[in-house]
């Protein structure tokens, strides 16, 4: 673009015409979006803009010098797309020469220049784990046209990543629907309104492919910065997927925004009363990859994401966490010689008839059971995986793997679950992986009969077999993802008025101490393949019980609890002290929980006090490692738990609103998530 002069401001002039970058700009359609004019060096550094300020567009010829030394390093599209989202070229270029090194966990680095973007130029990841929890996958069955696969690396390229969609349409929701979730969870309008973004986001180029034959687009995705990015686009009043799709593919309607702003901010300055516009928004630092050093670019990515969300501050939810372990822990299988398609199948990224070609095991159940023995025979390179996003963990224990298997175990169910059903299953089903995993056995993908007739003679001799625990895994998928036994969280009794405190793990391999548990637990798989709803009860010769009606009787959490697996154990309630009830008796524990955490932190803060003789000491000598690992193994159990009451809680207080409009509910089915 030629230098700005006066008269080359006139808007008299219908003849002029304007290159902004890379762009004939026609200031008759819209205003030049200037607000102050820059000097005629384009190598100099940017003053930064003053606050409530719009930017001015950079020279197309900074643009094109840009936009050619990035090609040296990106693809041509994506070159292109990165030059036009920089505010400042020249700077950008000076960092080319030599770009900063970001260190991840697991030995890699990210390369990454630090420039400023224009936000509606950014993209949030469409693959945030944030969103991993409403993200649709293949194996749920319905999710084939709308299910996104995880980005990939782009072959014979160090930085940028490459995802397929099935149409510009899908893709397009999926972003906006992020934009909503994050916007819902984790909002910085507020703060970006009246600062801006100040910590800098972190940006990889990435193609978005279509499967429709649409062309396809290249964007910056957030690697980290979603919340942030889409707090810009709100503030900005405009939907993320115009980044992509808009703003992304067309200069002009990225200029035009920015004479959007430009004319209304000068309307204010002028003294109009309207609104001020959000320009604070309008840019965002950001540290964008352009190469990594390590073996594998998403590797990097991932210790970049273990290092800001996982082992850092908890910002993500539960669900986000797991799936990030889950993640990393399938790729160090991966590397270790489980198969792509195995760890795509257990990741939830084929469906069933692709895993039936690829000669894997096609039924839910028998994909859970696999999963489950190849942790246990590779617990060296999972525990790898999830220690490289969770340094925290110094040693990995047996309910931290059972944690994630139950997680991917339960995938293919996920879409049925309601409210917090997802989290009572995956900790029921934790419970019970947590058990097996000590005992001795293995996948051997033998049949459902075969493995009953086998375990019937476990129960003739008094003791658990490998067949027989074989076949209580593949039950407990069905009986767990059906919500057919879960534990008693709430009232803790059955409809008889039985008391039963029992968890999941108890009840499961209880059936296997009695030859109709054994039967039941083959009816519930052959049922739940054959795809019956509902498993039936069976009797002691296993064959299917009918009711007076004539139909057969379905199997029911109480009807486990009480008929096939009765508590014979269960201890005499303690009694309760005199003007005490056991909600004050909770509350009492609770409160004594509470201090003696805050007791500890005390006790700690006063050790590494820097004023006293304990804080010289203990900097010195350090905690004897034993004792720390079994102080730290503790707080960890204990933290899991206490998360788990707190899901409870908030789940039991979301329920309570429906209340109002179905007075009664069953406790024990609020227990499960599930509506009445």
């Amino acid at each position: 673009m030629a230098d700005i002069s006066d008269a080359q401001m006139d808007t008299n002039s219908s003849t002029r015409s304007e290159t902004t970058h890379g762009v004939a700009f026609d200031p008759g359609e819209q205003e030049v979006p200037v607000v102050k004019a820059r000097d005629a060096s384009e190598d100099r550094d940017d003053e930064p803009s003053e606050p409530g300020t719009v930017p001015e567009p950079a020279k197309s010829a900074a643009v094109r010098r840009l936009e050619e030394e990035l090609a040296k390093r990106l693809p041509e599209s994506v070159a292109r797309a990165l030059s036009r989202a920089v505010v400042d070229p020249a700077k950008a270029r000076r960092e080319l020469q030599e770009p900063a090194m970001v260190r991840v966990m697991g030995g890699s680095a990210l390369e990454v220049i630090r420039v400023d973007l224009y936000s509606h130029m950014v993209t949030p990841s469409p693959a945030n784990p944030r969103d991993s929890a409403e993200r649709r996958l293949l194996i749920e069955g319905d999710g084939g046209s709308t299910a996104l696969l995880p980005p990939q690396p782009l072959a014979g390229s160090a930085s940028v990543m490459v995802v397929e969609a099935a149409d510009p349409e899908t893709m397009a929701e999926t972003i906006n629907r992020s934009q909503v979730n994050l916007l819902a969870t984790n909002s910085y309008e507020k703060d970006i309104e009246l600062d801006g973004v100040l910590v800098p986001i972190t940006v990889i180029p990435m193609l978005v492919r279509h499967k429709n034959g649409s062309p396809e687009v290249a964007i910056l995705a957030t690697v980290d910065g979603s919340s942030r990015t889409a707090s810009c686009h709100q503030l900005l009043g405009i939907q993320s997927s115009q980044a992509a799709y808009e703003f992304g593919r067309d200069p002009r309607r990225m200029l035009g925004l920015l004479g959007e702003l430009a004319a209304a901010l000068r309307r204010v300055q002028a003294g109009s009363e309207e609104a001020p516009p959000k320009v604070r928004a309008l840019v965002v630092p950001a540290q964008v990859v352009i190469g990594h050093v390590g073996p594998d670019l998403r590797r990097a990515i991932q210790g970049y994401l273990g290092l800001q969300h996982v082992s850092h501050p908890k910002e993500w939810t539960d669900a986000g966490e797991i799936e990030a372990k889950a993640d990393a822990m399938l790729l160090e299988l991966r590397d270790d010689g489980v198969s792509e398609p195995a760890v795509a199948w257990y990741q939830g990224n084929l469906t069933a008839s692709d895993a039936r070609a690829m000669g894997l095991p096609s039924s839910f159940d028998e994909r859970s059971v696999e999963l489950l023995h190849t942790v246990m025979a590779r617990r060296k390179a999972a525990s790898r995986g999830l220690r490289r996003v969770d340094r925290e963990m110094q040693r990995v224990r047996d309910p931290k793997l059972a944690e994630v298997c139950a997680d991917l175990a339960l995938r293919p169910a996920r879409a049925t679950f309601h409210r917090g059903r997802a989290d009572v299953a995956r900790k029921d089903l934790q419970e019970l992986y947590g058990k097996v995993i000590k005992f001795s056995w293995a996948y051997t993908g033998r049949s459902p009969e075969a493995l009953r007739d086998l375990a019937l003679q476990g129960v003739r001799n008094s003791g658990y077999t490998p067949a027989g625990i074989e076949l209580a895994l593949l039950a407990a998928y069905w009986l767990v993802s059906k919500g057919v036994v879960r534990t008693l969280y709430y009232s803790q009794h059955l409809d008889n008025g039985q008391s039963d405190r029992r968890g999941v793990d108890q009840i499961i391999l209880g059936m296997l101490a009695s030859e109709r548990g054994v039967h039941q637990l083959y009816r519930v798989v052959a049922d739940s393949r054959a795809g019956i709803l509902n498993p039936r009860s069976v009797d002691g010769r296993g064959d299917v019980v009918f009711a007076s009606n004539g139909l057969p009787t379905e199997l029911t959490n109480d009807r486990l609890r009480s008929d096939l697996v009765p508590n014979r154990n269960e201890p005499e309630p303690m009694p309760v002290p005199p003007g005490e009830t056991p909600e004050t008796a909770l509350q009492q524990h609770e409160m004594k929980v509470l201090q003696a955490t805050r007791f500890l932190r005390q006790e700690v803060d006063e050790i590494k006090d820097p004023l006293g003789v304990t804080g010289l000491l203990v900097e010195e000598r350090g905690w004897p490692m034993s004792s720390a690992q079994e102080i730290m193994d503790d707080l960890d159990e204990v933290r899991t738990e206490v998360a788990h009451w707190k899901r409870v809680a908030i789940n039991r207080q979301g329920t309570s609103a429906d209340a109002d409009a179905s007075p009664v509910v069953d406790e024990v089915t609020i227990a499960a998530g599930e509506d009445s």
